[in-house]
């Protein structure tokens, strides 16, 4: 069938037409005037919506009636419009007719008043109210929803093509957190409908987040970026007061704060005192007291800030931070502004201590008492970092690397030991003043007294010891504690004389040489752990030198027999490894082991030198645990001592097992006389032996068996007795002086010692065991143990761990009648006997 021409072009349009949208032909385009994030349960601002009139008629039927929804949100019956709380109260009160904006409609029947207010607005933004007789609400109100009726039949009440029609509402928030929504549901009136959101409910009261840029810093005192504290809702917090309880991480501690931003008061100012005029002295109740040397005190050993009291904040220095300097309680007084969120900022500065760990430095924050709504938690707000490789640290080449005679302060030309390191910025002032360089040796190595000044050179190339200068003592500090010098710091200031040589403009290169000395006993690497720059040098250990023994001992293990005398046993060599270090009108001395009891003695022993031009004493002092030998004239080249036709006298206190010889002496072992140790404290190897070797096992008569064969194992909760698997509640263990400690009432069985006879007193700490080597007593903590045959001193003490008292496996077989061995590979220690 043929259309014609006419009626298709009006089909079309019809087509067109339907396709397009609704809204095309929508009465009135509504918007929001402004959206609030709000707290949920709280009053809101007033909130605005308005309905544009886009139909050339406008909005002028005799009855416009609608109906408003409300979404999460209650009517407000406490804070209606009004000319204060309106948002364009400037050109309402200037039309005079503000007053007709505070609306109350009565609901006699139900809910009551609803917070509801209108005007118009004409196209120049002109408002105008709506004379309250041409407004009805109907009694279909409750207090999530109005049914309303304006009556626009008036010319002055008219809506204009382009002006508006502006709705006021007073508006409770709900309890759920999300969207405050108004649905306006048209009835086919004059105006269009739809759904508003005027606002978003939050539960928290403020947000906390990091302004700025977040830097990186060496060991310092550091001013951390900025943290804003701002209202997730206007007027979430409210004018009251806050007890902020600020905390760093451990390792890090408050140096200072300042307070700023819309939400704390301003002015917030106190009397301190007065001048000499007798004028008042004003100053901010804020944080910045806490900067004044005058104004802090410690009690207890923490650090306190007089600052105003918590509850008076008319009334200074109440003790106000607490808690190990590194948390920070802080009051301040909020003003808030009503219809707007508002913030405040914290400027933290804060000290970057030795025991810091490096990283990010975190705020936390939390509200500590308030009389208005608190301050929402926050954590994790990085404020700074600390540590950025941008110092490079390094040492001679391993060629080029000193070695050290260990026990020796000097070389044989005299010179002290020396280790170099050497700092280098990346950019210029990657080093700056008053920063702080760690340096820490492995515990063998020591830092020589101030007779051994450390030197330093600034610039390139490489210098002796001599060709530095001595640094400024009051740059470093050196613990020296209980004779420990393996770590020391360094803070380069501008009050040191090194400072006097830095270029300002370029990276500067600077070497440290630092005299050292080795624990007598010790051979290896010298370690050099060095940390702290500008930006923090990464955790950076390096191998400096090397120690070396200044001899070598060579004998075999010669078993002996208690009770007996004039007994022959092996030859002892010393060997020297480099010339020229044992020291003149000094004596060596070859001494046993005895574990401090009675019994042994050097009978007789021929000494010489074998080898080399070592000059010593023909006289030796024997009859005794020790041969001595003086020291006549270094060598100048490798020498050999020979002891050889060595005889022994042997009693019967010394328990069964194998016995170590030490060489030392002041001939070998110099430095403990020149460090600043406490001569009542134990110093250990530093005043000890060079070298100590197996050389005596004593043993019973041939007649003697026993017959027991135990074997422990490090960690294992099991032994061996005779080849029979025995269980144990317990396992031995490895402890820091490198000693196997078993439980003792394990060890006594395994050389056949009862229950019964292991006696515990928890009072004295005591156990008791009686065996058939006789009596043995041991106490916690101590380094005796007492026998019937007289007192051995361990080289570590007897320890309760887990209620289980645990004594050094050497020690307690010996002390039994056993002799012990050890396998290193399987960390098993073998009881025989």
């Amino acid at each position: 069938m043929k259309i014609k021409k006419g009626l298709a072009l009006i089909l079309a349009l019809v087509m067109i037409i339907t396709l397009m949208p609704t809204m095309a032909f929508a009465k009135t385009t509504n918007s929001v005037v402004k959206t609030y994030t709000v707290a949920t349960d709280s009053d809101m601002p007033v909130v605005a919506i308005d309905l544009r009139a886009d139909d050339s008629t406008g909005i002028s039927a005799n009855n416009v009636k609608f109906r408003i929804n409300l979404e999460n949100a209650v009517w407000s019956t406490d804070d209606q419009p009004t000319a204060g709380n309106l948002l364009d109260t400037q050109t309402a009160t200037a039309t005079g007719e503000a007053t007709n904006l505070a609306l109350a409609f009565k609901d006699a029947d139900s809910y009551g008043d609803a917070g509801l207010g209108f005007t118009k607005v004409d196209e120049n933004g002109q408002e105008t109210a709506i004379p309250v007789g041409a407004i009805d609400i109907t009694n279909t109100v409750d207090e999530d929803f109005a049914e309303v009726t304006l009556d626009l039949s008036a010319a002055a009440n008219n809506i204009a093509k382009n002006s508006y029609l502006r709705i006021y509402l007073a508006l409770t928030a709900g309890g759920e957190e999300g969207e405050v929504n108004v649905n306006i549901d048209a009835n086919d009136s004059a105006l269009s409908g739809g759904n508003f959101t005027v606002a978003t409910a939050s539960d928290n009261t403020t947000t906390a987040s990091v302004t700025g840029t977040v830097k990186s810093y060496p060991r310092q005192t550091v001013t951390g970026a900025n943290v804003e504290i701002r209202e997730t809702s206007v007027s979430a917090i409210g004018t009251g007061y806050q007890v902020l309880r600020l905390t760093l991480p451990s390792g890090y501690t408050w140096s200072d704060l300042s307070i700023a931003g819309d939400l704390a008061e301003e002015n917030d100012l106190v009397e301190i005192g007065t001048n000499d005029q007798g004028e008042p002295i004003m100053e901010s109740r804020l944080i910045n007291l806490m900067s004044k040397d005058e104004n802090t005190y410690k009690a207890d050993g923490v650090t306190r800030w007089l600052v105003d009291d918590l509850d008076n904040p008319g009334t200074p220095n109440g003790a106000y931070t607490v808690v190990n300097d590194r948390t920070l309680y802080v009051r301040v007084d909020t003003d808030a502004e009503a219809g707007v969120r508002e913030s405040m900022i914290l400027t933290p500065t804060f000290i970057i201590e030795r025991d810091a760990t490096m990283g990010d430095v975190s705020l936390s924050i939390s509200s500590y008492r308030s009389d208005v709504n608190k301050v929402a938690n926050a954590s994790d707000l990085v404020i700074a970092v600390y540590g950025d490789d941008t110092v490079s640290v390094t040492t001679l080449a391993e060629d080029d690397q000193p070695e050290v005679v260990a026990g020796y302060l000097e070389d044989s030309d005299a010179d002290p030991f020396v280790v170099q390191v050497t700092l280098e910025e990346s950019t210029t002032d990657s080093l700056v003043t008053d920063r702080y360089i760690d340096f820490d040796f492995n515990g063998e190595i020591q830092v020589a007294d101030e007779g051994y000044p450390i030197h330093y050179y600034v610039g390139n190339g490489n210098k002796n010891y001599d060709d530095g200068a001595v640094l400024d003592p009051e740059a470093i500090d050196i613990d020296g504690i209980d004779g420990d010098r393996s770590t020391f710091t360094l803070n380069l200031s501008k009050d040191t004389d090194l400072m006097d040589e830095w270029d300002p403009d370029e990276p500067n290169r600077i070497t440290f040489y630092v005299p050292v000395t080795a624990e007598a006993n010790y051979t290896g690497d010298i370690e050099l752990t060095v940390s702290g720059s500008r930006a923090g040098v990464d955790e950076t250990t390096l191998t400096v030198g090397t120690v070396i023994a200044p001899i070598t001992v060579e004998t075999e293990v010669t078993d002996i027999i208690n009770g007996a005398q004039d007994q022959a046993v092996a030859d002892i060599v010393i060997t020297e490894n480099v010339p020229g270090y044992l020291n003149a009108d000094e004596n060596i001395v070859v001494s046993l082991d005895t574990l401090n009891l009675d019994g042994f003695a050097f009978d007789s022993a021929d000494v010489a030198v074998t080898d080399g031009d070592l000059s010593i004493a023909t006289k030796i002092k024997e009859g005794t645990e020790t041969i001595t030998i003086p020291v006549e004239d270094i060598s100048t080249e490798i020498s050999t001592i020979t002891i050889s036709d060595v005889i022994v006298n042997l009693g019967r206190n010394l328990p069964e097992g194998e016995y170590e010889i030490s060489v030392g002496g002041n001939a070998l072992v110099e430095n403990s006389k020149y460090l600043n140790y406490d001569a009542d404290e134990d110093t250990g190897d530093f005043a000890g032996a060079t070298v100590k070797v197996p050389y005596l096992n004593i043993t019973t008569a041939a007649d003697t068996e026993k017959g027991v064969n135990a074997t422990f194992t490090d960690g294992q909760a099991s032994y061996t007795l005779n080849g029979e698997t025995v269980e144990m509640d317990v396992a031995p263990y490895i402890d820091s002086n490198n000693r196997m400690l078993v439980p003792i009432r394990y060890a006594a069985n395994a050389m056949g010692v009862s229950d019964d006879n292991i006696q515990w007193n928890s009072y004295t700490q005591t156990g008791t065991i009686s065996g058939a080597m006789g009596v043995v007593r041991v106490t916690v903590g101590s380094t005796n143990l007492i026998t019937s045959n007289g007192t051995i001193t361990m080289d570590t003490v007897a320890v309760n761990t887990n209620n289980r008292i645990y004594v050094p496996v050497r020690y307690i077989a010996n002390a039994l009648g056993a002799s012990v061995s050890w396998d290193p590979a399987t960390r098993t220690a073998t009881f025989t006997s």
